[in-house]
Order: C-alpha cells, then structure tokens, then sequence
C-alpha cells in the first residue's frame, strides 16, 4: 500500500467470509487484501495492476485440454507412421521381369494330393 491508499476495516458475515476464502483458493491469492482488491476491479470492471489468476477449475479445464491434445497428436503421429510405411511398401514394386515365377512354383505329385481322399473316390 502507497501512503494514499485509503484503508478500510469491516466485518463480514461468515457465508461470505467462507466464499471469500473459496475465491481465494480457486485463485490462488494468498493475502485476503489481495483477494478483495481482485474482487473490487473486477465488479467496477477496471484494470488491475496486480496479475490476474486463474481458478483452479480453469487451470485443471486447461490441463485436460492439453492432455487430450497430446493424445491427438500421438494419435495422428502414429497413423501418419503406418501410412508412410504402407505406402513406401506399396511403391517399392519388384519389375516383373525380373521374376521367373514358373521356377518359384513347385509341382506337387498327385499321388500327395489324392492320399487325402477316401478310398472310393480315388
């Protein structure tokens, strides 16, 4: 306080002694001066030369919109991985003639092949 500060002394009643204390918590403000002060700047709607705070439910809103953002961008990392590996996959081809696929084929006896029917319809 500066020497032209006008002091003020009251007493309150305790549901707003009580409310007083919650808007200190929720706002983090410590000195009970400090609260009122906030208190009278924003009902006159004027500019206040001490910082302003945040509610805690606002800072704990923030902190799980953040959180939640993070998740979507692990999210969309991840898929952006599996479409960047599908489609590196997708365009390494193997020219076709460079394949002999007659060699890569094996023949399979019919004698393996007919084992597995039943003894009338061979």
């Amino acid at each position: 306080m500066s020497n032209n500060d006008f002091s003020v002394s009251i007493s309150i009643p305790d549901e707003l002694r009580q409310a007083l204390e919650k808007y200190q918590q929720e706002n983090r403000i410590e000195p009970t001066s400090d609260a009122i002060l906030d208190i009278l700047r924003n009902f006159f709607d004027m500019k206040a030369t001490a910082p302003t705070y945040a509610s805690i439910k606002q800072v704990e809103a923030l902190e799980n919109w953040v959180k939640d953002l993070a998740e979507q961008i692990v999210s969309i990392n991840q898929s952006v991985k599996y479409l960047s590996l599908t489609r590196s996959i997708a365009t390494s081809t193997v020219p076709l003639d460079s394949v002999d696929l007659e060699d890569d084929i094996e023949d399979e006896p019919d004698e393996i092949l007919f084992d597995f029917l039943p003894e009338a319809d061979k």
